[in-house]
């Protein structure tokens, strides 16, 4: 199995992070839509679940895609920097994988 961690440390005020969670929210889902509609599997086959954290969240993949925990982790920390652009106080996010 792998997965990727995202986690947004609470050093910003209670309403940055709900601004920068929502946003999140939005983006990785529309990314994840894109992913799914240009590899022609279905959700199933690439997600097996997402987890949040309070301050970030796990995104646990299908075991049939090992090792792309690592790919996916470097796009989100690729999509902080336009995060960035949209929200000047953003500092940027931490990612973590585990392979399995």
């Amino acid at each position: 199995m792998s997965s990727s961690i995202l986690s947004i440390f609470p050093v910003y005020r209670m309403d940055e992070q709900l601004e920068i969670i929502s946003y999140l929210s939005h983006a990785y889902k529309k990314m994840i839509q894109k992913m799914l509609k240009a590899s022609g599997i279905t959700m199933e086959k690439m997600l097996q679940g997402i987890i949040p954290t309070g301050d970030g969240f796990y995104c646990i993949l299908h075991p049939s895609l090992k090792c792309f925990g690592s790919i996916l982790g470097m796009s989100y920390l690729h999509f902080s920097d336009f995060i960035a652009q949209e929200y000047p106080y953003f500092k940027g996010i931490r990612v973590a994988v585990h392979t399995g």
